[in-house]
């Protein structure tokens, strides 16, 4: 069975919510419709899709008015679970939880990301990208070619025109200081990243090499603030995995830990500083190189 996607599993919750609100049992609702209390719940929980004569059916059971924004609402929301968007040609390359991720950031007022084991891949260099990915293990050579073909079109994000959300990157500095076998690699990384950081609507923060233990985020994760009707979401990728969490709970630890991140980040200026320097240490290396072997 697919993975259902975040808006479907969205619009169950909603579907769910409502439901409770109106006090009806999983029995109620099933009888109206006509179908087994499971499927109503599989629907609830996103793993059953929910077709436009359900949805139709739910809101009249609901008595959800013809004009009220709440029948708008739900109506937006089964139209995103039906729309095929650019990225759904990549399925078989992508998990469901990048592609979720990739709806996210199309739809977020705001992403902020914390990156401690690689540069993001929305800031990517074509050539950065493709030596990240052929070091994953295990993944077929078609696979590594359309992931990273879908890892360079949805840095389309950083350039579209009309809405697009405020983008807010913290790169721990280890990660600036990555060596590649062809240092060409990092250094047209790091001019990149100094492209990046002069656009509009874009904040690049460096967190410095700590001193001592530092408190704080354990390992990466991207922060999305989302429009009503949908939650804040806090993204990290896993071990096995990727994880999306939209607790109130989890949003309020994920936003405070953002918090402390940026509040010991290198302001934009001394970020960019920072890697201006780093790429002057990778411009004398070769020289030094030179002067070893004499």
């Amino acid at each position: 069975m697919a993975t259902p996607t975040f808006v479907t599993r969205q619009l169950g919750r909603r579907l769910r919510e409502i439901r409770d609100e109106c006090d009806f049992t999983l029995r109620d609702v099933g009888k109206y419709l006509g179908k087994d209390s499971t499927v109503i719940s599989k629907m609830e929980s996103g793993n059953v899709g929910v077709k436009r004569g359900d949805l139709l059916a739910f809101m009249e059971m609901y008595a959800i008015g013809h004009d009220s924004d709440l029948r708008a609402e739900l109506i937006g929301m089964f139209e995103e679970t039906i729309r095929v968007p650019w990225w759904g040609e990549y399925a078989e390359h992508a998990s469901q939880g990048l592609l979720d991720l990739i709806w996210l950031e199309q739809h977020a007022t705001s992403v902020g990301a914390y990156e401690t084991d690689a540069i993001p891949g929305l800031l990517q260099t074509f050539e950065y990208a493709a030596a990240v990915i052929e070091a994953v293990p295990n993944l077929a050579d078609d696979r590594r070619a359309g992931v990273l073909e879908l890892r360079m079109r949805r840095q389309g994000l950083l350039t579209q025109t009309g809405r697009r959300p405020e983008l807010t990157f913290v790169l721990a500095e280890a990660v600036l200081r990555q060596e590649f076998d062809d240092p060409e690699i990092m250094r047209n990384q790091l001019q990149h990243l100094l492209t990046v950081a002069d656009q509009p609507g874009v904040i690049l923060r460096v967190l410095p090499l700590p001193r001592g233990y530092r408190p704080g985020a354990r390992g990466s994760f991207v922060l999305l603030e989302m429009p009503s009707p949908y939650p804040a979401v806090a993204y990290q990728e896993t071990l096995v995995g990727t994880k999306l969490f939209i607790e109130a709970s989890e949003i309020e630890i994920a936003r405070s830990v953002y918090a402390g991140l940026i509040g010991q980040a290198l302001s934009k200026a001394r970020s960019s500083a920072l890697i201006e320097t780093l790429l002057e240490e990778l411009d004398e290396q070769p020289a030094e190189r030179e002067l070893a072997k004499g």
